[in-house]
């Protein structure tokens, strides 16, 4: 049975600011891509590109506080080992009904790993495809040979992110459900930042 694990506030507030900017980023991406009102692209654009310097800068603290802070073994819940490999079809099993018992081997399972890890390099794919499109003769001229010219490789770039960003959201939408499905008690922490009496009974009888 997985244990519960109170998340430190650091965390909790990186993990809530990434939340607030992938939402606010995916409505005004859409908007930018497919206007859905009349008059607003000003101002989706300054959301966009304020939220998008945030979300950086949110990913860059994340990963001092990973490696620097006195959580600087927090890092180390996001390895995948060889027990991670081993344990994936245990934990897709049990996804897909067909165990019982949550195969727990560590804060995190494997596909919760994976999912977390891919998002961190997502992010930083969807930074460089993001700020080609603003600066495109200082970030693209270096493969506008390959692309045939600055133009067109911005425009590949805006598949690339465009992409990126359908990524973003089915990801985002399992594991919301995942959340609210197989640990709502444990989500509910983390949303509202505080410990809630008896979390924990209703955590272990969640799972059972």
């Amino acid at each position: 049975m997985a244990e519960l694990h109170y998340a430190a506030k650091p965390r909790r507030m990186a993990h809530f600011i990434h939340l607030i900017c992938i939402i606010g980023l995916t409505i005004s991406g859409f908007y930018i891509r497919f206007p859905f009102f009349y008059g607003g692209m000003d101002v989706m654009k300054w959301i966009h590109y304020v939220l998008m310097y945030i979300v950086g800068i949110n990913l860059i603290l994340r990963i001092i506080y990973c490696f620097f802070t006195v959580d600087k073994g927090a890092y180390k819940d996001l390895a995948i080992g060889w027990k991670d490999i081993k344990n994936t079809p245990a934990v897709l099993m049990y996804y897909a009904h067909l165990k019982d018992d949550y195969p727990n081997i560590a804060t995190y399972a494997s596909l919760q790993k994976i999912t977390y890890d891919v998002f961190w390099v997502l992010l930083l794919i969807q930074g460089f495809t993001g700020f080609s499109l603003m600066w495109r003769e200082e970030l693209l001229s270096w493969c506008a040979g390959p692309f045939g010219g600055v133009a067109i490789a911005a425009a590949w770039m805006r598949v690339f992110h465009y992409i990126g960003m359908w990524i973003f959201v089915i990801f985002t939408t399992i594991h919301v459900y995942l959340s609210v499905h197989e640990g709502f008690p444990i989500m509910m922490h983390w949303v509202f930042w505080k410990k809630f009496p008896g979390l924990k009974e209703e955590w272990e009888s969640h799972l059972k």
